[in-house]
């Protein structure tokens, strides 16, 4: 799943991995965040929600801003 984590805009981490749940995605990777302040959410918020989650074995794929990623 490719989700956005920013958190003011779009979904907060929390609700990213409660996504990934619903979705029973075995990998994760985030997008919206860590390009302006007002974008709390970042990677490793939502990998402490996942852990909460009992979703221990989702690859979370940690990305930053111009990162590119061939799928």
């Amino acid at each position: 799943a490719v989700l956005p984590i920013d958190g003011f805009y779009n979904m907060s981490p929390k609700a990213a991995a409660r996504a990934v749940q619903l979705l029973q995605s075995e990998q994760v990777m985030p997008i919206h965040h860590s390009t302006f302040p007002i974008l709390w959410g970042k990677p490793k918020m939502l990998r402490a929600e996942l852990d909460n989650l009992g979703l221990n074995d989702v690859n979370v794929i940690k990305t930053s801003p111009g990162t590119v990623i061939e799928l």
